[in-house]
């Protein structure tokens, strides 16, 4: 509660190098384990697929309890026309309700699709985009530089010889005028 401080300024910068290490280790710790426990997009993939397949079965029983429950309530209702039976009310509204709840799911199962098969996709495209342009960039300003370093070298190397050759001239006249 701050009843005992470092009194001297090594204790306090001891306190400090010790207070930051803490908070290393822990962002390290917690780092380590999140990556851990995130999906790579290998496995990201597999993971959706098998989620499709499981969506597809269970859209494909949907589908089939519809059908059913469309045949058993339309047979029910046909006997009950032709006998001129109203009894039977009760199982006619157990149907209709089974036959609703089967076409909500299988549209919940459609959304469910959608949204596995449409978002994670174009996210990952324009994620590889990204990186790509990224990495591009990053590449055409490494070559832009270098070829900047080169130009300076060749305007050195052309002012050298440029010195070099007048050098050279001077050399010349020197031993033409001995001569």
């Amino acid at each position: 509660y701050g009843d005992i401080t470092p009194q001297t300024h090594c204790g306090r910068v001891i306190v400090i190098l010790i207070g930051l290490s803490g908070v290393f280790s822990t962002a390290l710790i917690f780092g380590i384990i999140i990556q851990k426990l995130e999906l790579n997009r290998s496995q990201t993939a597999v993971h959706k697929f098998i989620v499709l397949i499981g969506l597809s079965k269970e859209h494909k029983h949907q589908s089939a309890n519809i059908v059913k429950f469309s045949i058993k309530l339309w047979h029910l209702r046909y006997i009950c026309r032709r006998n001129g039976d109203r009894s039977v009310d009760r199982n006619a509204n157990t149907l209709n309700r089974k036959l609703w709840e089967s076409i909500y799911l299988v549209r919940k199962i459609k959304r469910k699709q959608r949204e596995l098969s449409g978002s994670d996709t174009t996210t990952t495209a324009l994620f590889d985009v990204l990186n790509l342009q990224t990495m591009a960039n990053t590449t055409a300003k490494s070559v832009t530089n270098k070829v900047f370093s080169i130009e300076r070298k060749v305007n050195g190397i052309e002012e050298k010889l440029d010195r070099i050759i007048e050098q050279m001239q001077m050399q010349q006249l020197v031993i033409q005028t001995k001569n």
